[in-house]
């Protein structure tokens, strides 16, 4: 227990076990102190499995009665909202909050993402108008499933979004995931920030708010803003894949690669099939221009993905001054463009470094015309930074709403 104290930064963990049979539910229950180990509440509790929302209240009121010996003002208020009177369709509501949760794990994406809408659309069929599965039916659409376009899926999140909300505009996750869209679809930038506030003004507790509002602020270059918006999002969910990941993203935007390699690293070690960490790592380390350990994370990251490396390979090559090795992988990847889709976004970083900068606007043009999510972090991304002092690259942005 201590060990997991010190790893979460925490000083008490609840702990316990949850037991059915038929219609009877046995919940035990116990809050340990992560200094000493010592037992500082316990309870079992033994109900009728339709009684389940009122163990979660029990138990959320008992913890909060422990650690903060009273309630303030709020003790009348009810600690945990059901959002639903369906017993299935919460159970249901679960289970796809824990495929969606599991998004990050390239190797089973498709099969995750996809289980998530299923179990949330059973959800709705239990109960049409449970909000929250609405809002985590948004969240997995604007997760782009693969084989869904990505328009058809912003389409379908923010439909999602607003039904959520006009059953319950008080939902923080409806208001988060409509602002997500309003980002990476709309660019709707204002929208998006008003819809984050009050997600978190309505839970403060809700992590996925502060992570992606910390995303939001990154793309609007307001990047000490978004660490502490990353960090309370860390410490609101210690062992999130996908909020550890956008940690390291944000030191990587803030040119802070010393403290974003050991963030992927502690990634690594606890994920170590994680593909986003070990490509994350990579282009930290092309930054850095420390070849061998960039490419080494990359290959690592083509098998667990199944993607292709060539245009990471030849930034990499570009920006550790191996020029010939660049042209030849960005001559593959042009003559592959005239038969098939490849990314301008990888072409035309490639172009910067080797300072072909016509061929560069070219294609980030048609990367903003494309609505590529690379284009959200135009402001920030290492990069681009050989194009940044160019009027060109001002125009982009102004393109973007960034500007």
């Amino acid at each position: 227990v201590r060990e997991i104290g010190q790893k979460l930064n925490v000083d008490a963990v609840l702990e316990g076990s949850v037991r059915s049979a038929g219609s009877q539910l046995r919940v035990s229950a116990q809050l340990v102190s992560t200094a000493n180990g010592y037992h500082l509440w316990s309870r079992t509790y033994q109900r009728e499995m339709r009684d389940v929302f009122a163990i979660q209240e029990e138990i959320a009121r008992a913890i909060v009665n422990t650690i903060r010996g009273r309630l303030a003002h709020e003790q009348s208020a009810p600690l945990v909202q059901s959002h639903t009177n369906d017993l299935e369709a919460y159970q249901l509501y679960l289970r796809g909050r824990f495929f969606w949760n599991q998004r990050d794990n390239s190797q089973r994406r498709e099969e995750t993402l996809r289980s998530a809408i299923s179990y949330f659309q059973a959800a709705l069929q239990r109960d049409p108008n449970y909000a929250l599965a609405y809002s985590g039916l948004a969240d997995a659409y604007a997760s782009v499933p693969p084989g869904i376009s990505r328009d058809v899926a912003y389409a379908r999140a923010k439909t999602a979004a607003l039904r959520a909300l006009e059953l319950d505009e008080t939902l923080a996750e409806a208001h988060t995931a409509l602002a997500r869209i309003l980002v990476v679809q709309e660019w709707d930038w204002q929208r998006a920030g008003r819809e984050y506030q009050r997600a978190i003004e309505l839970n403060p507790g809700y992590a996925t708010a502060h992570q992606w509002y910390g995303m939001y602020l990154i793309s609007l270059g307001r990047l000490d803003e978004a660490l502490m918006e990353l960090n309370t999002a860390q410490q609101l969910d210690p062992l999130s894949l996908a909020v550890n990941n956008d940690l390291g993203r944000a030191l990587y935007y803030a040119r802070r690669y010393d403290e974003a390699i050991e963030q992927y690293r502690k990634i690594i070690q606890l994920y170590p099939s994680s593909a986003d960490a070990h490509l994350n790592l990579a282009l930290t380390y092309a930054e850095k221009s420390v070849l061998e350990s960039a490419i080494r994370e990359l290959r690592t990251w083509a098998n667990l993905s199944g993607d292709e490396p060539q245009a990471l390979l030849g930034y990499t090559y570009a920006v550790a001054g191996r020029r010939d090795e660049a042209l030849r992988i960005l001559g593959e990847l042009e003559e592959r463009a005239k038969t098939a889709r490849v990314s301008p976004v990888g072409m035309a970083v490639i172009h910067a470094r080797l300072g072909n900068h016509d061929r560069a606007f070219a294609l980030l043009e048609q990367a903003v015309q494309q609505r590529s999510p690379f284009v959200l972090f135009l402001k920030v991304h290492p990069r681009l930074d050989p194009l940044r002092s160019d009027p060109r690259f001002t125009q982009l942005l102004r393109q973007v709403g960034l500007e």
